[in-house]
This record gives structure tokens, C-alpha cells and sequence, in this order.
């Protein structure tokens, strides 16, 4: 959380950037430097978008809020040698993670444990695809599921529905002209919810 000015609030998000950029250098050159840059899968990624004061691109949104400038982020993985330059528009999900990083390193995880990501090692390995599945987040008054190129969001004063292959922007609600796929996606989003709500129940 920023207070202050907006001048102190966007010198301080500027000079937080900067340190980060300089801590991942330091980083890479620790590597490279013990050699160990052949060994190491590097990945970055953020947790969220970038503060209103920030910069998403063409995206709309920003940090607290589930249009794609609030959650969709910038992610890179390297690993010299194994990893070939390229881009993929896969969607994948932080929880993807923890599975794929026991895949890469050749490590099982306790037979007693369920992971709600996949391993993800096709993708960055260019070995193949992710299946397709449904994805889901609520956050305050807001929700929304991702199946394919179509993201249901939900807020408190309207419904929308993105086809994010045409419409990143989303500027284009198509809600009431893809009613089949609106209403999958409402049911799923709503069964997903009755899930996370046991699970909260359970574990307090």
C-alpha cells in the first residue's frame, strides 16, 4: 500500500522496480559467475498487474482487480541451453509452479498429495500443449473463470463475458450473445465456489 502524494507513491513504485531489476542482475551473475547458469531454471514472474500509477500495456485494469491488467503478468523462464527463445501464449497459473519444479529437478511429491496446477514442462521445454481446463479466482466483489480464449467476470454492478483472443482490451462484453458458454461458465464458476468454501470450513 502507497500513501502520500501521488508523486511519492509513483517515485517509490519507480525506485521498488529499479532495486528489483538490480537484485534479479545480481542474481544471473552469481550464476554465471559459480557456474552454475547451465544447472538453473530461472523464472520471474509477478504476483499481480501493475499499480494504477503503473504501466499495463494496452491491457484495461490494474493490481486489485480481475480485468487482465489486474492479474494477467509478465513471466519469463530461462534455462541455458534447454530452454530455446520463443514466446507461448499457454495460459498457466502460479500453482502450475510447485508441480512443474518437482517435474524439471526429477522429484516426486507424496503420494497423499494432490496439486490443483499441472506441470507446465512441455511448454517451456517446446515439447507440447497444456490440456484444456477451467480456471478460477474471486477476489472481494469480484470473480471470475477462464476457459480457452473465454474469461467470465463478474463484479459487483455487471457480468461480462471476453473472448480474449480478439478482445484483450475487453471492450467487447459479449454476454448476452454466448449464452451457452456464459452459462457453463457461471455453473462451473459457482460449483468451484461451493468447493472453496468446504475447504475453508475445514481447515479453520
Amino acid at each position: 500500500t502507497y500513501f502520500g502524494p501521488v508523486e511519492d507513491q509513483q517515485r517509490a513504485y519507480t525506485e521498488m522496480v529499479d532495486v528489483m531489476d538490480e537484485g534479479v542482475g545480481k542474481i544471473m551473475e552469481a550464476l554465471r559467475k559459480n557456474g552454475l547458469e547451465e544447472n538453473t531454471l530461472v523464472f520471474f514472474l509477478s504476483d499481480n498487474g501493475g499499480e494504477k500509477f503503473g504501466d499495463n500495456g494496452n491491457l484495461n485494469g490494474h493490481k486489485g482487480g480481475l480485468l487482465e491488467g489486474g492479474h494477467r503478468v509478465p513471466a519469463i523462464a530461462y534455462w541455458k541451453g534447454k530452454i530455446q527463445p520463443g514466446e507461448s501464449s499457454t495460459t498457466l497459473i502460479s500453482m502450475d509452479l510447485l508441480p512443474t519444479l518437482l517435474s524439471v529437478s526429477g522429484s516426486e511429491a507424496p503420494d497423499n498429495v494432490d496439486f490443483d496446477g499441472i506441470d507446465f514442462s512441455p511448454v517451456l521445454f517446446g515439447k507440447g500443449d497444456l490440456p484444456d481446463r477451467k480456471l478460477f479466482w474471486r477476489y472481494r466483489d469480484q470473480k471470475a473463470a477462464r476457459n480457452k480464449q473465454w474469461k467470465l467476470l463478474i463484479t459487483e454492478n455487471d457480468t461480462a463475458l471476453y473472448n480474449l483472443e480478439e478482445d484483450l482490451k475487453e471492450a467487447n462484453n459479449l454476454y448476452s450473445k454466448q449464452q451457452d458458454i456464459t452459462r457453463n461458465l457461471e455453473a462451473k464458476l459457482s460449483e468451484w465456489e461451493v468447493e472453496m468454501d468446504q475447504i475453508k470450513q475445514v481447515t479453520r
